[in-house]
């Protein structure tokens, strides 16, 4: 008895890949869904409690996710084909993402600690640890614990890949790779609009810009991206403990006690490149082996994933593979979009961090 072959029919009307125009829009959805979030915010009385500011923080992470399916729906692209959702990992995996992401947390700290250091040193204090919201960002006991897992672990890695990896990133494939990841990669530093992490959002923003890259999986970016946050807040809750247990009495003394000459910033940053330079190197490395480890034998033409479509102009069924899109070169009108695009959004986001900056030095009250 002869077997038959289910076949899936195909889209015709929907790429399956994001151009660089795409990645642009997506980004400016972002913000303007951001000002509607905003404004529900001020309309229905603003941040009052604990509960309503992570409400609204998840709030405002959906509109990374939103920002892509809106463009994609009006562009008409299989958004999830294009972020490389549909793509699978494994135990082996997990295992090379955490490696890279304990490697970023220990090779790109010294270099951190000196761009810190040189902050306060120019009188920064952060706004971030003494705004408005500061204290629902404290982690004190272990319900805020078990939330902020949720919270910053689960969602931010999820939602910020799809736009910064999944849309942005991936609509430069066929053009210059380390373009891509230095975009991709200072987009996710301003978006964060913090001075206090500018060097390691940024470092750690290319990092995954160049695992994504190089993967096509978006999934592993956002296991390094997970453990890195969870990885934080756990020093988070330590010191959050340690300063409620002491009445902040320790961690005073600690910060008065720390004090930085210029000799010390400068010896600390020269460590620090050497330390990234060398962390680069593993990741580069560890990459290199993760696509070794899961690269699979070429399948025959027999077992290759086939859709039929049925054209209007002929009654035969024309076969097409999944990778037989190929993204094309974009034109000088989507080049000039998209560069004002990027620019407009990048512009918005450095006012914020200017604006921290500022705020930090003392200069806005």
């Amino acid at each position: 008895m002869e077997q038959t072959i289910e076949q899936k029919p195909i889209d015709l009307t929907k790429r399956k890949y994001f151009n660089i125009l795409d990645g642009a829009m997506a980004c400016i959805g972002f913000v303007a869904l951001q000002y509607i979030i905003y404004f529900l915010m001020g309309v229905t009385g603003g941040i009052q409690n604990h509960f309503m500011y992570e409400f609204w923080s998840i709030a405002l992470q959906s509109c990374f996710v939103l920002a892509v399916i809106i463009t994609a729906k009006a562009r008409k692209v299989d958004w999830i084909h294009a972020c490389t959702l549909k793509n699978k990992i494994n135990g082996k995996i997990v295992l090379y993402a955490l490696l890279i992401s304990v490697i970023c947390l220990f090779a790109f700290n010294n270099l951190t600690s000196a761009f810190g250091a040189m902050m306060e040193k120019l009188g920064y204090v952060s706004p971030f640890e003494t705004g408005d919201y500061s204290e629902y960002n404290q982690i004190t006991n272990i319900g805020q614990f078990l939330i902020a897992i949720f919270t910053t672990c689960i969602v931010p890695p999820l939602c910020e890949e799809i736009l910064f990896r999944g849309a942005v990133l991936n609509s430069f494939r066929g053009l210059n790779k380390w373009v891509a990841i230095l975009i991709s990669g200072f987009m996710f530093m301003i978006m964060h609009g913090n001075p206090d992490q500018t060097v390691f959002q940024f470092m750690l923003g290319c990092v995954l810009s160049y695992v994504a890259w190089e993967t096509k999986n978006i999934w592993i970016c956002v296991i390094i991206h997970a453990i890195n946050n969870f990885i934080a807040i756990c020093i988070q809750f330590y010191y959050g403990l340690l300063g409620d247990m002491s009445s902040g009495e320790v961690l005073e003394e600690a910060t008065e006690a720390v004090t930085y000459s210029w000799g010390d910033i400068i010896f600390t940053a020269i460590y620090g490149i050497a330390w990234a330079a060398l962390g680069i190197f593993l990741v580069i490395k560890l990459v290199k082996k993760m696509k070794a480890s899961t690269q699979t034998a070429p399948q025959t033409q027999q077992n290759q994933p086939e859709m039929i479509v049925q054209t209007a102009e002929s009654s035969e069924a024309v076969v097409i593979t999944e990778e037989s899109e190929v993204q094309p070169k974009p034109s000088k009108q989507q080049v000039v979009l998209t560069v004002l695009l990027y620019l407009a959004f990048a512009s918005y986001f450095i006012k914020s961090w200017i604006t921290y900056l500022l705020t930090g030095l003392g200069v806005i009250i």
